[in-house]
This record gives structure tokens, sequence and C-alpha cells, in this order.
């Protein structure tokens, strides 16, 4: 079985992206006629996530790894993946106190608004966190900020094995208590799956969340997953 983390079980991510910026975000209820944020697209209203979507999933994933991995820090991502994304550590209120979380963000347009169609966006992100060491990074949490549908991307068999994932087990969320249920999943989570990445000596486990549509009892992969925890084992 996976794991168990230490720290509150709640929705992280949402935490995380709840100090945003955006007048967007507090604004997308009353300019539904300009556009629609991406927590609209559900099963009828359908959207077809593209490839220029899932690289910039993979963007998250790949700097995420790298700031796991000691290879790189959250501003020399920033500082890789452009002008369009923003973020970095969380610095605490007192300057004694260790850093132990940040993040990296984007306002991502999904499509571009027309004369017949509005736009639709939303927000991906990667919320990382010092958990049980602080002096590295050793968790992930990566998805799109408010999706209460449940589907962040649609992956290929292939974008899966970029990653040399090793295949742990399938996990029902309702299993699981609250706490954990809380921490691991986010959204419409009808099934969790965990893989394994082996980096040297560090073990890395994936647990991809997907919603009951998505849901695919003989396939390979969640291909349509909806979010996405990185941890250090």
């Amino acid at each position: 079985m996976m794991k168990m983390l230490k720290f509150l079980g709640i929705n992280i991510l949402s935490l995380f992206f709840s100090t945003l910026s955006f007048a967007d975000v507090s604004k997308a209820e009353n300019i539904q006629s300009d556009y629609i944020d991406i927590d609209r697209v559900t099963a009828k209203q359908a959207y077809q996530f593209t490839r220029q979507d899932v690289e910039v999933v993979k963007k998250l994933i790949y700097s995420s790894l790298a700031i796991l991995e000691q290879k790189s820090t959250i501003y020399r991502e920033l500082a890789k993946l452009g002008k369009s994304f923003e973020g970095g550590e969380n610095v605490p209120k007192k300057w004694s106190e260790p850093i132990t979380s940040g993040g990296i963000r984007t306002r991502y347009i999904f499509r571009e608004a027309t004369a017949e169609q509005p736009e639709i966006w939303g927000i991906y992100g990667s919320y990382l966190k010092k958990r049980l060491r602080q002096k590295r990074w050793d968790y992930a949490s990566i998805g799109i900020f408010v999706d209460d549908y449940g589907q962040a991307t649609d992956f290929l068999d292939s974008d899966f094995e970029e990653f040399d994932l090793v295949f742990k087990e399938k996990v029902d969320p309702q299993s699981l208590s609250d706490y954990y249920r809380q921490t691991y999943t986010k959204g419409q989570c009808y099934m969790l799956y965990q893989f394994a990445r082996f980096v040297g000596k560090e073990e890395y486990h994936f647990y991809f969340c997907v919603n009951q549509d998505n849901y695919d009892e003989n396939a390979k992969y969640p291909n349509k997953w909806g979010s996405l925890v990185i941890e250090l084992w």
C-alpha cells in the first residue's frame, strides 16, 4: 500500500492556488459571456484536449521532477518555462522558520475566443512541499485549479512511458480514510493508479486520479487523468 503522508489531509493544491492574484478567477462568474473556466467543461460540454495542452502538463511534470530530484530549483525552472509561468517559494511570516512550500502555475488558454464561441481557460500548476525533509522538496501535486469534473489532460501511452514508470497497483479511493483520500485525490477521483519511478537509488511514486467517465478497466494507463501526486518514497 502507499506510504502515509504526514501532513494535513486537505486539498493542498487548492490551498496553494487560493492565494492567486489573477483577477479572472474572482470575476469568472460574472463574465460567462466572454469566456468560461475549464472547470465548467463536463461530459455535457466536452472539450477535446490537444497535444499542445498535453505538452504544457508534461512541462510541469518535468520541472517538478527536476526540483524533486535536486537537479534544479523552482526559480531556475520558472526561468526555463518562460514569462507565462509564475510562482516561487512561499516565504513564512517568521524569518526564522524554514521554507516548506512553493509552486509553479500558469494561466492557460485552452481555446481562443471566436465570434461563435467563448474562450476556455484554466490554471495549470504544481504545488511543491518539503514534508519530511526540510532541506529538500519531496512532494508535488499537479493538476488544474478548481476541476470538479476530474480531467486535466489526455495522455497517450507513450507520454507515460517517457517517465519510465513501473506499475504498482490501482486503489479504490473509497477504501482510504478521509484523511488520505483528501491527501491523494482531487475532484471526481474514481480510481487511483500508483506507479514507481527509479532514479539511481531513489524511488518516486506517482499517483494518478481518473474520474468514472474516463476510467477504463482494461487500459494500461489512466490516459485522461485529473490530478497527479509525485512523492519521494
